[in-house]
């Protein structure tokens, strides 16, 4: 068996262990779809809880650890297709060469190449996706997303010193932990990695998603560090508001041609009201736009400044809104 072996490396503070699939131990066959009950090396699969362009994703419970994990399996369907296959190793191995807490970690990557088989191990957050939370809750309250603005942000700002590019960057790729109050930026599946040249042929074509994509993005053109300061800003305004920032653009999503036009043309709603200082909505509003401008030259010079301007303005709002409150209990 050839195995594709990853360097040791360290992450959060911790050894990561890139452990070796081993067929001879495990209950399920290599190259076989996992599947819940199935038991993997020390994992007992528990649950299916996504697939995504080229995986299935699994909670899973560490028995040697006594913890829960995440397991992503590589689609058998799709583990003949070498674009596939190295896009999935391209994320296992930009993911756990990085260390910052706004980013999900990898535990271990078991691989065996000759069969094409892969699963990826990595940390569980029981919050779900951000997705989850506005599908379920609507727009998210403003300090939770002052903490998203600031944690995310911060990952992005690690990635783009390094310049690493994510070019997914959307609610379904943000996770979040109860337990710790932390969002986490995860699937760099996408990720463009100056620093791993052999998977440069993944800048080819139109990475990312549609209808989260910047203009420069979808006319098909370099993927910048500031298409990643578009798409998050995309992501903050949907957040704030529980509504696509480009109804228009959504209202296309099974129409690629006309996603596209719209992507160039179409401009975001302004803003509910969700403070009555006229004043400090405009605010929030002029930097949100600045951020979601058409021309990647216009927007902020960095994620960093940007949030910090954002972030600015909803402490300002917050301030208004509880004092207001205080107020009204007098």
């Amino acid at each position: 068996m050839k195995v594709i072996k990853l360097c040791a490396g360290r992450n959060q503070g911790y050894i990561v262990n890139f452990n070796i699939f081993n067929p001879e131990i495990a209950e399920v066959s290599v190259g076989v779809e996992l599947r819940v009950g199935d038991t993997f090396d020390e994992f007992k699969i528990l649950e299916k809880i996504g697939t995504g362009a080229f995986s299935n994703v699994f909670l899973a419970y560490d028995k040697v650890l006594d913890r829960k994990v995440v397991l992503k399996n590589l689609s058998p369907e799709l583990s003949d297709s070498q674009d596939e296959w190295d896009a999935f190793v391209n994320e296992a191995q930009t993911t756990a060469s990085l260390i910052h807490p706004g980013l999900i970690t990898v535990h271990s990557l078991r691989i065996d190449e000759e069969n094409q088989s892969a699963v990826l191990v990595m940390e569980y957050m029981d919050g779900g996706t951000l997705r989850d939370m506005i599908d379920h809750h609507g727009a998210v309250d403003l300090e939770m997303i002052w903490n998203l603005a600031h944690q995310v942000g911060e990952a992005l700002t690690y990635l783009h010193e390094r310049g690493i590019v994510h070019r997914d960057i959307k609610p379904e790729n943000i996770l979040f932990s109860r337990e710790t109050g932390w969002f986490k930026l995860t699937d760099f599946g996408l990720a463009f990695n100056p620093n791993r040249p052999e998977f440069e042929a993944l800048n080819d074509g139109q990475p990312g998603t549609l209808i989260y994509m910047s203009p420069e993005q979808a006319r098909n053109e370099r993927v910048t560090m500031q298409s990643d300061l578009y798409t998050f800003a995309a992501v903050l305004y949907e957040a704030l508001t529980g509504t696509h920032y480009l109804p228009q653009v959504k209202h296309y999503e099974d129409n690629p041609r006309r996603a596209v036009q719209q992507i160039q043309v179409a401009y975001s709603p302004r803003l509910p009201l969700i403070c009555q200082d006229i004043e400090l909505v405009d605010q929030l509003e002029s930097v949100l736009f600045k951020a979601l401008s058409k021309h990647p030259q216009e927007r902020f010079s960095s994620v960093r400044r940007f949030v910090r301007a954002f972030n600015r303005v909803i402490e300002d709002i917050e301030h208004t809104n509880s004092y207001r409150r205080a107020a009204a209990r007098v």
